[in-house]
């Protein structure tokens, strides 16, 4: 008990800690994946207790217990460390911790004592009723004793109630901003003119591949890299077209940067979301927010290209003034050049549309499928 009490304490002091130094995301990130195992594991007790399997334990963390109690023949705990949970079945091997064996044993020397006074009390029949009243013995309520599809289906009751948490928590999101249409947002004259493509068209196939949200254009092509023909089907004033083409060879200097153009909406402030290559090397870094650029005022990315289609980015060095935790720093960059194929068009990946119940559904499936391709190609 004092252990636990010691324990216990360090734990909210550690809390404390975090939130005080601004490492909220340590904190949520230890209760994602708390959460995510608690959900697997209640997957694991419902099938247990459907197919009449004795389920003695269902704990959420890790640990001492901090509260606990009984319902139906199962023990539920809160236990000490939130990284967590556990289902222990009829059958499986689980070592306690001195404190636990404590535990368990005045509890059974407790329940000795009532079952002695309660035996005192009854009658030789209300005894044989008792006895026919207990349950059956442990092997047969273990998960041993199970047939081989019970066994499987509550060992696959985990990993499917992780899928039913990914859905929930995208429609979540999904509800909440919205989903991001494949929408065309640039084109090039020359693909244009060969595709009849035009901003605000709406990707549905490409190279094959069924195109439902627009990071779906984006995994596609950087799993895979833009081939030297093109084959696209896009949507233009409720009509659908298919076209092939010969995508768009560019030698151009790269900075080596990345940024969202879209956020929540809005056109956002220039914020670094890549920095690679010659940005890397000059000192830039993920998060950093450009204000200036070549002595430009920028306040959002639109300010940033529209400067950049003016003035083409060439081998001479750029300046870049960002600000990071407070500070104005100043970087040169000196571009390379690169040799690519490029579509020749822009899509959204940014901006969200918020859709009904039935939407959100739709695309909460289509956000679940988008990870689990793109963790599947990775």
């Amino acid at each position: 008990m004092k252990n636990t009490i010691v324990g216990a304490v360090l734990m909210v002091a550690a809390i404390i800690a975090l939130i005080a130094t601004g490492h909220l995301n340590i904190l949520l990130a230890i209760f994602m994946i708390g959460l995510v195992i608690c959900f697997h594991e209640f997957g694991h007790f419902l099938l247990a207790r459907i197919n009449g399997v004795t389920v003695k334990e269902f704990s959420i963390g890790l640990g001492p217990r901090l509260i606990t109690w009984k319902m139906r023949g199962t023990r539920w705990s809160v236990k000490l460390l939130p990284f967590g949970g556990s289902c222990l079945m009829l059958g499986d091997d689980e070592p306690l911790t001195t404190d636990e064996i404590d535990k368990e044993k005045e509890e059974a020397e407790k329940e000795e004592a009532k079952d002695e006074a309660k035996e005192a009390e009854v009658s030789a029949d209300d005894e044989a009723k008792e006895k026919t009243e207990l349950p059956q013995d442990e092997e047969g309520c273990s998960f041993a004793s199970r047939n081989v599809w019970q066994r499987i289906s509550i060992i696959f009751a985990g990993p499917f109630f992780n899928f039913i948490l990914a859905f929930l928590l995208a429609c979540i999101i999904i509800g909440s901003i919205g989903y991001d249409p494949a929408i065309v947002t640039s084109v090039t004259e020359e693909v244009a003119e060969k595709t009849g493509l035009s901003v605000g068209d709406t990707i549905t196939e490409y190279q094959e591949h069924t195109i439902r949200i627009g990071r779906d254009v984006a995994l596609y092509e950087t799993l895979d890299g833009v081939p030297k023909t093109v084959t696209i089907t896009y949507e233009h004033n409720g009509e659908s077209f298919t076209k092939t083409y010969d995508s768009v060879f560019v030698k151009r200097y790269m900075c080596g940067i990345g940024y969202n153009y879209y956020q929540d909406g809005t056109v956002a402030a220039m914020k670094l979301t890549d920095a690679v290559g010659a940005a890397a090397e000059a000192g830039l870094q993920v998060g950093d927010e450009v204000i200036r650029f070549n002595g430009c005022e920028i306040a959002t990315a639109a300010d940033f290209q529209k400067y950049v289609s003016e003035h083409p980015i060439g081998a001479d060095p750029v300046e870049f003034v960002v600000r990071r935790d407070g500070q104005e720093l100043t970087f040169k960059v000196t571009p390379i050049l690169t040799e690519e194929y490029q579509l020749g068009f822009g899509y959204n990946i940014d901006y969200r549309e918020k859709v009904g119940p039935i939407g959100v559904i739709k695309y909460g499936v289509n956000e679940v499928g988008y990870w689990i391709r793109r963790r599947s190609r990775a």
